[in-house]
C-alpha cells in the first residue's frame, strides 16, 4: 500500500510580504519620478526596473504590462489627488466645492498626472475599474433625485461630475490656458448651474410638468383659423 504524499503546505512570511510591498512601492515612486521630467511614451518596465535597482523580471512580477504599471501609478496618486470614491460628496450639494479642493493637488503633481492623461495605457487600465467609480456618481444624483428616470440620472450624473476630473483640469488649464483659481472658478460655475438647472427639472417632474419639448401645443380657435 502506498502511502500518501502530504501536499506542501501554502505558506505566506509577512517578512516577504512586506518585503514585496516595499519592491512594489519602490518601482511606482520610480515611475512616478521618471513621469516628472519625462513623456509617458518613453516609459518602459524594463527602464523603470532600472531606475528602480530591481530586475526586469521582479518588476514584471508586479506589474506585467505597462497598463498595470499605470494603474498602480494611480492609485497611488489617488490618496493626493481627492479621488478615492469613498470621498466623493454623496449629493449635489458639494459636488461644486471639488475644483477647489482638487485642482490645487491635480497642479501639485501636474508633471505627473499630466503624463498619464497622454498615455493610452493609462485610460486603458482606467476603463477597467470605472463601473465602481460610475455608479457612485449616479447614485449621488439618484439620492436627491429619485423621481429622474434611471437612464436620465446616468447621462446627468457623467456630465456633472465631468467638470472636476483631472481631464477637466487639464484641458482648462493646459489647452485653454487658465490659471488654477480660474480654472476653479470656471468649473465651480458650470457644477453649481448644472445642479441648479437638475433641481428645476426635478422640481418640475414633481409638479407633473414636461420639458416644454414634450408640451402639446395648445391652439385656440382663433389661431386655428388664421
Amino acid at each position: 500500500m502506498k502511502s500518501k504524499v502530504p501536499s506542501p503546505r501554502s505558506y505566506q512570511s509577512p517578512l516577504r510580504e512586506a518585503h514585496a510591498a516595499q519592491t512594489r512601492e519602490r518601482i511606482i515612486a520610480a515611475a512616478l519620478h521618471y513621469l516628472e521630467s519625462h513623456e509617458s511614451d518613453t516609459l518602459s518596465l524594463r527602464r523603470v526596473g532600472d531606475l528602480a535597482g530591481v530586475s526586469a523580471p521582479t518588476v514584471y512580477a508586479h506589474f506585467p504590462t505597462l497598463d498595470a504599471l499605470y494603474l498602480g501609478i494611480f492609485e497611488t496618486l489617488q490618496p493626493r489627488l481627492g479621488l478615492e470614491v469613498e470621498r466623493h460628496p454623496s449629493g449635489l450639494q458639494e459636488l461644486g466645492d471639488l475644483p477647489g479642493t482638487n485642482f490645487p493637488a491635480y497642479a501639485e503633481h501636474s508633471r505627473a498626472l499630466s503624463a498619464l492623461l497622454l498615455a493610452p495605457g493609462y485610460h486603458r487600465a482606467r476603463r477597467s475599474r470605472r463601473e465602481e467609480r460610475l455608479q457612485h456618481w449616479v447614485e449621488g444624483i439618484a439620492a436627491g433625485m429619485p423621481q429622474l428616470p434611471a437612464a436620465q440620472r446616468r447621462l446627468k450624473a457623467f456630465v456633472i461630475n465631468a467638470f472636476w476630473t483631472p481631464t477637466m483640469w487639464h484641458w482648462l488649464t493646459g489647452t485653454c490656458g487658465l490659471s488654477t483659481e480660474e480654472a476653479v472658478a470656471a468649473a465651480s460655475w458650470a457644477i453649481r448651474s448644472l445642479a441648479a438647472a437638475l433641481r428645476n427639472e426635478a422640481a418640475g417632474r414633481r409638479g407633473g410638468s414636461l420639458a416644454g419639448k414634450n408640451q402639446p401645443v395648445k391652439r385656440s380657435k382663433e389661431g386655428a383659423r388664421k
